[in-house]
């Protein structure tokens, strides 16, 4: 979903119906800092680290590469950790949920960059940090 939405706009960039080379696209992306780019590949589903390089980054947002194995992110037992809490409090929270939480999915959070499932654990108020926390399975 996310390749064909944007393919169209970046064939439009280019004014025409056929994307760009690899090379054209590495460089269309080189314009995006690290955090933009780790974005960008978690937005797509790919399972990837922040530690990657840009260069890496890239590489799998354009496809030329595919991201190495790895062990869960550690901040995504986190995200776990909060659907699991919502899920569990569902009646109460249905009203008050604006974000991707709101579908009650259990992998809901893992559209959000880490910066964002971090912000919803911190302003839940010390009390409620505690109750998501005890909702990972570590």
């Amino acid at each position: 979903m996310w390749q064909a939405h944007h393919s169209t706009r970046l064939s439009a960039y280019y004014g025409g119906n056929v994307l760009p080379g690899n090379d054209e696209l590495f460089h269309f992306f080189s314009r995006c800092n690290h955090s933009e780019l780790y974005q960008l590949a978690r937005g797509q589903g790919h399972v990837v680290l922040p530690d990657l390089s840009r260069e890496a980054l890239i590489r799998i947002i354009i496809g030329e590469d595919t991201p190495p194995p790895s062990t869960a992110h550690d901040i995504d037992e986190t995200r776990l950790a909060i659907m699991r809490f919502i899920i569990d409090h569902r009646k109460k929270l249905e009203t008050q949920l604006t974000c991707p939480a709101r579908s009650f999915k259990e992998d809901a959070c893992f559209g959000c960059v880490d910066a964002q499932v971090l912000s919803c654990l911190t302003s839940n108020g010390a009390n409620n940090q505690r109750l998501i926390l005890l909702h990972k399975k570590t």
